[in-house]
């Protein structure tokens, strides 16, 4: 087993890049983590889908993969599954791939549970749509239905019913979230 020591890594639910990272994150810096070298396939299905690892050739709960391309860090529960990724701080992850490239490529062991959903959002993105949707949601239950029409307009000028704008705002922040979205998310914040 080959080793890299002194590493940060910020493990996550998703894969998000180091310049993503936030001060709230628990970020760790490891003395010793592990690390298996294996082709661009596996690491394209360990990114794209839902992953069990063969208990037999994980010896630690996190370690780093690389396909020298790119570097990512993973964590495994008790049973193989993927429960948290992490990128590299870029300076360190051309370390990494300057050390290991002597390292042949492994034959690890996994299946393939099922796809993963793509997040193509970055994570601010996430966090103003998710906060959109609580919102708009207590402002509905609230009856607070001016208030819905108000934030509606600001991205349509046709008239509709209540119900109708409501269910427009929450599909389309929900499936296609973009930048036009931002202004009701200043407006919601600027209300508060």
């Amino acid at each position: 087993m080959n080793y890299i020591y002194d590493i940060t890594l910020n493990f996550l639910d998703n894969y998000y890049e180091f310049y993503e990272w936030d001060k709230k994150d628990n970020i760790i810096r490891l003395d010793e983590i592990p690390i298996i070298r294996v082709n661009s396939i596996v690491m394209n299905d360990i990114l794209s889908n839902n992953i069990q690892f063969s208990l037999e050739d994980i010896f630690n709960n996190c370690f780093l993969i690389t396909d020298m391309s790119r570097v990512i860090g993973i964590k495994v529960d008790d049973v193989g599954f993927i429960s948290k990724y992490s990128s590299l701080l870029i300076d360190e992850e051309d370390f990494v791939l300057d050390e290991i490239n002597n390292i042949g490529i492994s034959d690890i062991n996994y299946r393939i549970i099922g796809k993963r959903e793509r997040l193509l959002l970055s994570r601010r993105e996430l966090y103003i749509r998710d906060y959109l949707l609580r919102e708009i949601e207590e402002l509905y239950n609230n009856k607070k239905y001016d208030e819905i029409d108000y934030l509606y307009r600001e991205i349509n000028n046709k008239n509709k019913d209540y119900y109708y704008e409501y269910k427009y705002l929450i599909d389309s922040i929900s499936n296609n979230y973009n930048d036009t979205y931002n202004k009701l998310y200043s407006i919601i914040k600027l209300t508060q």
